[in-house]
């Protein structure tokens, strides 16, 4: 049995923080994948009928069984995971799937990435959501071309690196304010309600989720922002 999984393109890939350095002048990214991609690509190169998962040891381990037509048997790979500082248990059945799933080859290319560092005040960078622009691999599957863009569009980070320092390509900057126009449109008592419902009683989720926008409060959500933000928190929600 012979199978081959196409790389992630770039909106199936998610991006959080992974180190903040001590001295607060920089943080580095991570890129990885949601387990809801991971089935997608197994409906999409299986079928939802030829593949199955089974989880042991409390959710620690996860087997991804793939039926061998050939053989006439299922394959099976399996995987630890690690826990979520969210919710455990969904969290460590979430990661085991995913590393079984890396052992199929889904998502696999995303080791190869490159360290992506961002310079500047760390503790405004950490609260920041980062998405993935563009995404090229080559002929081996390993990235070659990457864009990272903040959640207000401004590219931060991209590869090769076009500077000639020796330090990754880092193009973060502020954003600036503007001076003059109409204050922007914040949302309604009923969105925020919308929202923490939701959320589903989980604040640490909604709250981690508007800090990575900029906010500390729902009241001062912007309507341009509100239906990402409520993506936001149903997709960890539902993690």
């Amino acid at each position: 049995m012979e199978l081959k999984f196409r790389n992630l393109n770039a909106d199936e890939i998610e991006v959080r923080v992974g180190n903040v350095a001590k001295d607060k002048t920089w943080i580095s990214l991570l890129l990885y994948q949601n387990s809801r991609v991971a089935m997608d690509l197994l409906d999409e190169v299986i079928g939802k009928e030829n593949w199955k998962r089974e989880h042991s040891r409390d959710n620690a381990n996860c087997t991804i069984s793939i039926w061998d037509k050939e053989k006439q048997q299922w394959v099976g790979k399996e995987d630890t995971g690690v826990e979520s500082f969210s919710d455990k248990e969904k969290g460590l059945a979430s990661d085991s799937f995913k590393r079984s799933a890396v052992n199929w080859g889904i998502g696999r290319s995303l080791y190869s990435a490159p360290n992506i560092y961002l310079y500047g005040n760390s503790d405004q960078l950490k609260n920041v959501k980062y998405s993935v622009k563009e995404i090229g691999y080559d002929e081996n599957d390993k990235i070659n071309r990457l864009v990272i863009t903040d959640f207000k569009g401004n590219v931060v980070f991209t590869y090769p690196k076009i500077n000639t320092n020796n330090k990754p390509q880092n193009t973060y900057q502020k954003p600036v304010q503007k001076q003059v126009g109409q204050a922007p449109k914040l949302i309604s008592d009923a969105q925020r309600k919308r929202l923490y419902a939701i959320a589903n009683g989980n604040n640490e989720v909604a709250k981690r989720t508007l800090a990575r926008y900029g906010y500390e409060s729902s009241e001062q959500i912007k309507v341009s922002d509100y239906e990402k933000i409520c993506n936001d928190i149903e997709a960890e929600i539902n993690l």
